[in-house]
C-alpha cells in the first residue's frame, strides 16, 4: 500500500514539478534573480493520501516539510519530487526482492494448510455422522 500511495503522490506531483524546474530554468537563463518567482498551489492539488505518502517519506520531521511545501513549493517540490522517486525505486527492489522469499513460504506452507482442511472434512464428517445417528434413534423409537 505505501509503494502504491507513493506512485499516486508521484503522478500528481510530477507534472507540477516539471513546471517549476522548467521555470527555474528559464528564470537562470534570462539571468533573473532565483528568488524572485512567488509560486503557491492550489488549496486543494494535495489529498490527504498525497500529504501522508509525503510525511511518511520524511518520518518524524514530515509534517514540516509539507509545511514547507505548502509555504513554498517553489523550492521545497522539486526535493521532495527526487526523494519520492528515488523512494519508488528502492520500495520496488525491495518488493522484488520480498516477493521471491514469500513464494517460497507460500510453497513450504501448502501441505501444512492441507493438514487444516483435512482436520475440518474430518471434524465436518464426525458431525454429520452423529447427526445422522441421532436421526435413526429417534426415528427408531
Amino acid at each position: 500500500m505505501v509503494i502504491e500511495r507513493n506512485t499516486s503522490a508521484l503522478r500528481l506531483i510530477e507534472p507540477i514539478a516539471e513546471e517549476i524546474i522548467a521555470l527555474k530554468a528559464g528564470e537562470e537563463k534570462d539571468g533573473q534573480p532565483i528568488g524572485r518567482m512567488h509560486y503557491s498551489l492550489r488549496p486543494n492539488t494535495l489529498g490527504p493520501i498525497h500529504i501522508g505518502a509525503i510525511a511518511r517519506l520524511y518520518g518524524d520531521p514530515g509534517d514540516e516539510v509539507v509545511h514547507h511545501l505548502s509555504r513554498n513549493p517553489l523550492a521545497v517540490l522539486p526535493i521532495v519530487y527526487n526523494r519520492m522517486n528515488e523512494k519508488n525505486v528502492e520500495w520496488r527492489k525491495v518488493r522484488t526482492e520480498w516477493n521471491k522469499q514469500w513464494k517460497i513460504a507460500t510453497a513450504e506452507n501448502f501441505e501444512g494448510s492441507l493438514d487444516v482442511l483435512c482436520f475440518l472434512k474430518k471434524q465436518e464428517l464426525e458431525n454429520k455422522l452423529k447427526f445422522d445417528n441421532l436421526r435413526e434413534v429417534s426415528t427408531a423409537g
